[in-house]
């Protein structure tokens, strides 16, 4: 039988995952919906939340608060809401699972942070052509989805290929070890220098037209579904 793995979230020590997604579950269902947090509770969700393997993106959107809503599935869910109303919903099960990453998901995140603004500019200007009413279409299906619920996926039939091919192609290419790569406490390279080479290493081989597109999040986690560690 496994020992529990102690779990250190803000100034909160639990003795294990299930103890600590205890204690944040029984607040998830406690808290009034749809009414900012306060308090306590408060201290404790956002602690809980800088934890989340996608903190910098899901904080991106400058003053932001937190509170509980229903899910498009029925489920309830926290949700960093910001100052327009608009919410993303974060997994509790995320925050406390990233407390531990292997060094190649460590690289993953730090190399997806470093790509933001180039995801973000295809993004936006995507919205300016195709945008209607705060919501655009799939590039995959034509269906049409708000802005919250859109990723830019790297197409996997393109000549630059997967996100994960591009990143190994760049690792391959520098000669590196992931485990003797830095990272800072939000998840960033250190390393800025290391940073700017896979950024710009990144945006050569999608600057081709084709290389990404515009697909809601279930549609690239079915993709991920279909494609298990090739994406």
């Amino acid at each position: 039988m496994s020992r529990s793995v102690p779990v250190n979230i803000g100034d909160r020590n639990f003795s294990s995952k299930i103890e600590a997604r205890k204690n944040y579950t029984a607040i998830l269902n406690k808290v009034q919906l749809n009414e900012p947090l306060d308090g306590f509770n408060k201290s404790d969700i956002d602690d809980l939340f800088h934890c989340h393997p996608d903190y910098k993106r899901k904080s991106g959107m400058g003053d932001y608060h937190i509170e509980v809503r229903v899910t498009e599935s029925g489920t309830k869910a926290f949700h960093v809401v910001g100052e327009d109303g608009r919410g993303e919903s974060f997994s509790i099960t995320s925050c406390i699972s990233g407390q531990s990453k292997t060094p190649w998901e460590k690289l993953n995140r730090a190399a997806r942070l470093a790509i933001m603004a180039t995801k973000l500019s295809y993004k936006q200007d995507y919205f300016k052509v195709y945008g209607i009413d705060d919501k655009a279409p799939s590039e995959l299906t034509g269906e049409m989805y708000p802005w919250m619920i859109l990723v830019v996926d790297h197409v996997s039939t393109s000549g630059a290929g997967t996100f994960k091919s591009i990143l190994e192609g760049f690792i391959k290419s520098e000669s590196l070890n992931e485990g003797d790569i830095y990272y800072s406490n939000d998840g960033e390279f250190i390393d800025n220098e290391l940073k700017e080479r896979w950024a710009k290493y990144h945006d050569e081989k999608v600057a081709t037209p084709g290389s990404l597109r515009v697909i809601s999040k279930i549609e690239h986690q079915c993709l991920t579904n279909q494609n298990p560690g090739k994406r």
